[in-house]
């Protein structure tokens, strides 16, 4: 997911035990941008991918610590069944709405792997708002969904 290497400058020189989480995750690439191609790093967005990295989680922390785990299975089960939940309803929102009235609006360009995976074809990107609080983002999201889709955008 490209995220590995970035993190590997915090456990370099470390003498720990480490597991890339997302294994088994299937990436999807950046659409535009500096980026284009590249896997999008923020598969961690979508409530199925999460279930993925709890798995593996499960997996390593068993590995370290057998004697625990029967809890850290219980727990990673009771974890996805709450991931699972909150994808089931994610979807169940989104489909009491056409798909032409379906964005995700987001003020990072590259965080569209919860819209690929629930039928949300547009992404509005909020550019430059990443650290925009208050009233200025949601004067700003407003402007952007009317500008997008001038009455055709409704908010879940």
């Amino acid at each position: 997911m490209n995220l590995e290497a970035w993190f590997a400058q915090f456990v370099d020189g470390v003498d720990v035990e480490h597991v890339v989480v997302s294994n088994g995750v299937e990436p999807i690439a950046i659409g535009e941008d500096a980026y284009a191609g590249k896997p999008n790093p923020h598969a961690w967005m979508s409530p199925l991918n999460v279930q993925i990295y709890v798995d593996n989680m499960v997996t390593a922390f068993s590995e370290l610590d057998s004697e625990h785990a029967d809890d850290y299975r219980a727990n990673g089960d009771a974890y996805k069944a709450r991931l699972q939940q909150v994808q089931d309803e994610l979807v169940a929102e989104l489909g009491a709405l056409p798909v032409n009235e379906r964005a995700l609006v987001t003020c990072e360009g590259r965080v569209f792997v919860s819209g690929a995976r629930c039928r949300v074809d547009r992404e509005v990107h909020l550019a430059g708002q990443r650290r925009t609080t208050g009233h200025a983002a949601a004067d700003h999201l407003d402007h952007r969904v009317r500008e997008a889709e001038p009455g055709a955008c409704r908010v879940l």
